[in-house]
């Protein structure tokens, strides 16, 4: 069985007036896979734009495996313009409108050990939903459900190994399933719950023998920092200590790292120098 695929968007972060590569789960994969992960892949929809060739063909020379992406034609890569003068928002071109008519493969999503549903579409949600019976899934709902409370996927979260959420996700989720505790949703599925709350650090919720259990994690700060994939990259570290087997208290301390890691740079792409020092700081 094949290790980790990462289910969501691949997009160009405009930022400031530059491009930069972008999407959560293009993200996870490709830093993932620069960590070591060996068979980091992605599950996610291109268009046939020169943006979008030039992002496969990179995440290809990486080594990300694209074998569960879709390319879609007369379709450009998705945009999400942030901190800009005169234009902001999110710009599909159309490939939310493609979802529907996009079929994923059954024997491929359950080919991985663990799937990520990295902010997907809820649409692409649905149907990774209904086709992965094997392995873990983790989830990601991302801000798309803070827009549509109904675009939270009760059964993904039942189905889940784990379940993360930012302060955003954490409110919608806790109205959305009239809940007030993280260790309410464990009742409903999910081994283990994980809120990242910023500058105030995360908690990790899980149970053991019939007790609730509670780990915080301490913030790594960065002062002035543009912090989208903040949340993304905490996921990831999260996700890289499971796999290793380490701890959920050091799972935590290393999603926390390498966010604190993320916030340094605009666009997905942690610093290699980062990235070298966070595998010795979590060296096995």
């Amino acid at each position: 069985m094949k290790e980790f695929l990462a289910v969501g968007y691949a997009a160009v972060d405009r930022i400031a007036g530059k491009e930069y590569f972008g999407g959560a789960a293009a993200g996870i994969a490709l830093n993932g896979k620069r960590l070591g992960m060996e068979d980091a892949s992605l599950l996610a929809l291109f268009g046939d734009d020169s943006r979008s060739r030039k992002y496969q063909k990179y995440l290809t020379d990486m080594g990300v495996d694209l074998t569960q992406s879709q390319f879609l034609k007369q379709t450009d890569l998705p945009t999400n313009n942030l901190l800009t003068d005169n234009i902001s928002g999110w710009d599909d071109s159309g490939i939310t409108r493609d979802i529907p008519s996009v079929s994923l493969s059954e024997r491929g999503l359950n080919s991985y050990g663990i799937v990520h549903l990295a902010s997907p579409h809820p649409e692409l949600v649905k149907k990774v939903v209904e086709k992965k019976t094997r392995g873990i899934m983790t989830y990601t709902p991302g801000p798309l459900i803070t827009v549509n409370p109904d675009n939270l996927n009760i059964t993904a979260i039942k189905n889940s190994s784990i379940l993360f959420l930012n302060e955003d996700e954490w409110n919608v989720a806790k109205r959305k399933l009239k809940v007030r505790t993280p260790n309410e949703i464990i009742e409903m599925g999910p081994q283990i719950v994980v809120t990242t709350l910023g500058d105030k650090g995360a908690e990790i919720y899980h149970r053991v023998k019939n007790k609730d259990r509670q780990i915080s994690i301490t913030p790594s700060l960065v002062d002035n920092a543009e912090t989208t994939g903040a949340g993304d990259a905490f996921s990831l570290g999260f996700l890289y200590g499971h796999i290793q087997g380490f701890s959920l208290e050091v799972c935590g301390k290393m999603g926390s790292r390498l966010a604190s890691f993320a916030v340094k740079r605009n666009g997905v792409m942690i610093d290699n120098n980062n990235l070298n020092q966070f595998k010795q700081e979590f060296a096995s």
